[in-house]
């Protein structure tokens, strides 16, 4: 099944949610590792005393024209919030990065593994849905870890524009956010870090972070992450294992459910009780 089909499908699911809030979220794997389940983040915000429902979107090395096709859809949902990950705003991949995309479904078609004869959308969950984190560091220490990324990074990107703050995405996200702000659903430019040692070394390869930066200070509204996650707590140095994915989502949460009750009146007593908990806990 279809990135686009299967994906579809789950926003008319979530569209049926009896929740008092719906929350939308589209990144790239990174975003997928920091978050929990949906439906834990639903759990998480229910003990905190509010009913939001999330819908969390993925996929890989995600570009923003990748989402296109849901924008319509999802704004539809009148959802309360939409959080786009950052490298979204700038995120454009190029022909090389796109011609790996055709390779790997051309390869994937002959082994008969495509999601063309993936009628039952295996693929696509496991896209999604599956968090492996295989701590993939060979026995190598952070830094030389950091080094292999990056060298595979320059390889796939460098010299091809890959991150362009006025490029064809860019400008598609600043449509998008204007047309959400018409329909009254609000854009939050969601960080989520990095190890730190692998930060450094884009920092000094290209710099990418000033670039994140860059992108996270030009925005309305964003939301960064500022607590340390140690290098031991990143399956790869890039994505979060297990115990960030918990700080990071309950971080996340208590952002939402400020935002989310900022929104409405804080007259009423069950407002003030919710806020109570938040600030507590």
């Amino acid at each position: 099944m279809p990135f686009q089909q299967f994906n579809l499908a789950r926003i008319e699911q979530f569209s049926e949610l009896p929740s008092q809030y719906k929350v939308v979220m589209l990144g790239n794997s990174r975003l997928k590792y920091a978050t929990e389940l949906e439906s834990e983040l639903a759990t998480m915000s229910a003990e905190l005393g509010i009913s939001v429902a999330y819908l969390k979107i993925i996929q890989e090395e995600a570009q923003f024209s990748d989402f296109e096709q849901f924008l319509g859809p999802i704004l539809e949902l009148k959802p309360n919030l939409i959080l786009l990950q950052a490298p979204l705003f700038v995120m454009d991949r190029g022909g090389y990065l796109n011609w790996r995309y055709l390779q790997k479904h051309i390869v994937a078609a002959v082994r008969g593994n495509s999601d063309i004869w993936d009628t039952r959308g295996n693929n696509q969950h496991r896209l999604q849905f599956d968090l492996p984190c295989t701590k993939r560091r060979l026995g190598m220490t952070t830094e030389q870890l950091a080094t292999a990324l990056i060298g595979e990074r320059v390889r796939r990107t460098s010299g091809r524009g890959t991150y362009d703050l006025n490029g064809v995405n860019a400008h598609a996200v600043r449509t998008f956010s204007a047309r959400a702000s018409e329909a009254g659903t609000k854009i939050i430019t969601l960080g989520i870090p990095k190890s730190a040692v692998l930060n450094d070394a884009l920092q000094d390869f290209y710099g990418e972070r000033l670039i994140a930066d860059q992108v996270l200070a030009q925005r309305e509204t964003t939301w960064s992450f500022s607590e340390s996650i140690p290098d031991n707590e990143y399956c790869d140095l890039i994505h979060m294992d297990s115990a960030a994915r918990l700080l990071y989502s309950s971080w996340l949460i208590k952002r939402v459910a400020d935002r989310l009750l900022g929104q409405e009146s804080l007259e009423s007593a069950s407002a003030r009780a919710a806020l109570k908990r938040i600030n507590s806990s």
